[in-house]
């Protein structure tokens, strides 16, 4: 790595977000506010506030990163300067890592230094406070590392900050998982929350489409689904082909935690689509280029699950279920794509990057709010999900024991 590089760009980064400090301090201010206004939501209960302060934390931490990561190489690839640093001999590594120690340095040690004031507002215990600390002392980092990655591969496209949500979101897992213990139940009170906004939204706010009357309200439920039973199958291969790749242990454990709550939207998908199609098609079902590609889809979840749990060997199931999932994730492109491809009865993608939006805005915002609600439900369950794995396979440690009693006294 170029260390002059390094050393210059990072200075440039921090010198450019001083002169837009107003700017580089809405993630912070977001992260704060949001936080906030959680004993608003959830009351006044210290107890529910001490159970969910720390995932509290942590996923505002997460969304305020994110506020920051779009416009990390925007800048310099919008006049041409991105180019230039790349011509010094390993300015790539440099530049990269630069960007992400400026984005850390800007907006993530603010967020670690101000988490100890909102453990105490949540109520959190004051012997908790350090490991609230350390723990996103440890854990930002790699959520600037993500979003560098993130904003690199959608760097030129519109909507580039949707684009980043949906890679980066899975990738952070870890750092979430191990960084709030109790981040499910925080994730459960946040789904539970988004999820009424939306439906009150898409239900009795929005408008009455012109075509399909009242019936296309479904849309609001299916979609989200449609789009979390394909990210949650991107996220399982990815970390199946990173247990299988790297003989990580963590990976396989992610892999199985998230296949069955990706079974479970996709079948909220066609459960949903069937009842839509009855009156807009005549039909419950279509052996149609997406419907079709969606089964197969549900088809791979459940072979994956019947696989892993079928084999008496961990690391013989593991790796198998594995070869199944990367082999199978083929299929998620020729479903994002089959309406495209074919000529197909299902109708053409709700929301398409980068080109104009017809919806409603009161339709957009009931639709990304329920969105937002299965990610956070998805997180909720699989953050349980692979903790319990992780103590079922360790059941004979002696700190696995010792959170068991913990847990249980």
């Amino acid at each position: 790595m170029n260390g002059a590089v390094f050393l210059a760009v990072y200075q440039r980064d921090l010198r450019l977000a001083w002169r837009r400090r107003t700017e580089a301090l809405l993630p912070v201010a977001f992260f704060l506010v949001a936080a906030s206004l959680f004993p608003l939501g959830v009351g006044p209960d210290p107890q529910v506030l001490k159970l969910i302060a720390p995932g509290v934390v942590w996923v505002c931490a997460l969304l305020a990163a994110m506020l920051s990561m779009p416009p990390l190489y925007a800048a310099d690839h919008a006049d041409g300067s991105l180019e230039q640093l790349l011509l010094a001999p390993g300015a790539s590594i440099a530049v990269a890592a630069a960007k992400a120690a400026a984005h850390w340095t800007i907006s993530g040690a603010p967020l670690v230094v101000g988490a100890p004031l909102l453990g105490l507002l949540l109520g959190l215990p004051g012997e908790e406070l350090p490991v609230l600390f350390v723990s996103l002392l440890l854990g930002t980092p790699i959520l600037s590392l993500l979003g560098g990655v993130g904003a690199a591969l959608t760097l030129g496209l519109r909507s580039a900050g949707m684009l980043i949500v949906l890679i980066v979101l899975p990738l952070a897992i870890p750092a979430l998982i191990f960084g709030a213990g109790v981040l499910g139940p925080a994730c459960g009170v946040v789904a539970a929350a988004f999820a009424l906004a939306g439906l009150w939204m898409g239900f009795f706010v929005a408008p009455t489409d012109a075509v399909q009357g009242e019936v296309y309200r479904i849309i609001f439920i299916h979609v989200p689904a449609a789009w979390l039973s394909m990210v949650l199958y991107v996220a399982m291969a990815f970390w199946a082909a990173m247990g299988w790749l790297l003989n990580a242990r963590m990976g396989f454990i992610f892999a199985r935690a998230i296949a069955p709550t990706g079974a479970l939207f996709t079948v909220l998908a066609l459960w949903t689509g069937s009842l839509w199609g009855r009156p807009t098609w005549g039909t419950w079902w279509v052996w149609d280029a997406r419907l079709t590609s969606e089964l197969i889809l549900l088809f791979l979840y459940l072979g994956y699950m019947a696989l892993v749990a079928a084999i008496d060997d961990t690391r013989r199931a593991d790796k198998a279920g594995a070869l199944l999932a990367i082999v199978g994730v083929v299929n998620v492109p020729i479903i994002y794509f089959s309406v495209v491809w074919w000529n197909t009865l299902h109708q053409g993608s709700s929301l398409t990057m980068g080109r104009q939006q017809h919806m409603a805005s009161t339709m957009l915002l009931a639709m990304l709010l329920l969105t937002l609600a299965c990610w956070a439900y998805a997180f909720a369950v699989v953050f349980v999900r692979a903790r319990a794995i992780v103590l079922e396979r360790e059941g004979d440690t002696a700190w696995a024991r010792a959170l068991v009693a913990k847990n249980q006294g």
